[in-house]
């Protein structure tokens, strides 16, 4: 699997985000808790340049994806010319030191083959004062309802492979990568650890889904 989920035009997990059967967190509220308008942004696992075609105007930005193809749709969208795409690998970024104001990664840092080494190389390329912002699926309190929400992806996510590729398998990597994800509190902790500062985490529908945040120091 790539390290991000993105397969190709309308597959992988922007594709399923999309045909959703319940209402998910708009990606909108992710690049709004970013802050002010920052002079440079990246989208990294941008996918179809969801996060980055909402950033405010005045800013630089740069929406990052290993699958050409996703880069692609995204550049027929409206709007796209004011956005750089580039395909690039999330662990080594051809990014300058402190170049960026703001990361944005939405639905992609549980996808990272090495969440750590992932951490690290956006840390290397936010300017002193720099902030990431993660939207991503979370764990549910309580573990009750966590459990509960494991099974409705796996019956969910089954349906929808089915219904829209006729492959059951299609999204079962969303529910599996969601088991093995830290989720909001351990991604928290990871980035504590690395030394970001002010880092926390909004819960979403009980922390179904989350977003997390934290600036490296000035």
């Amino acid at each position: 699997m790539d390290r991000w989920a993105h397969a190709g035009p309308d597959t992988g997990a922007s594709a399923f985000m999309r045909r959703w059967p319940v209402p998910i967190p708009s990606v909108g509220m992710c690049a709004s808790y970013s802050g002010a308008s920052p002079d440079a942004m990246m989208d990294l696992a941008a996918g179809t340049g969801d996060l980055a075609l909402r950033v405010g105007e005045g800013s630089r930005v740069l929406a990052a994806d290993l699958t050409m193809e996703m880069l692609k749709v995204g550049r027929s969208k409206a709007n796209s010319g004011r956005v750089e795409w580039t395909q690039c690998d999330a662990l080594a970024l051809p990014l300058p030191d402190q170049s960026v104001d703001r990361v944005l990664v939405g639905y992609g840092l549980r996808n990272f083959t090495d969440l750590e080494a992932g951490l690290r190389e956006i840390q290397r390329c936010l300017k002193p004062g720099g902030r990431l912002v993660t939207l991503d699926f979370g764990r549910a309190s309580p573990p009750r309802l966590h459990r509960l929400y494991l099974k409705y992806l796996d019956i969910s996510t089954a349906a929808i492979g089915w219904l829209l590729h006729r492959d059951a398998e299609s999204y079962l990597y969303i529910p599996e990568s969601l088991r093995q994800f830290p989720a909001q509190t351990g991604v928290a902790d990871k980035m504590l650890r690395l030394g970001f500062e002010r880092c926390g985490y909004l819960d979403l529908w009980f922390g179904v889904m989350a977003i997390n945040f934290g600036d490296v120091p000035a």
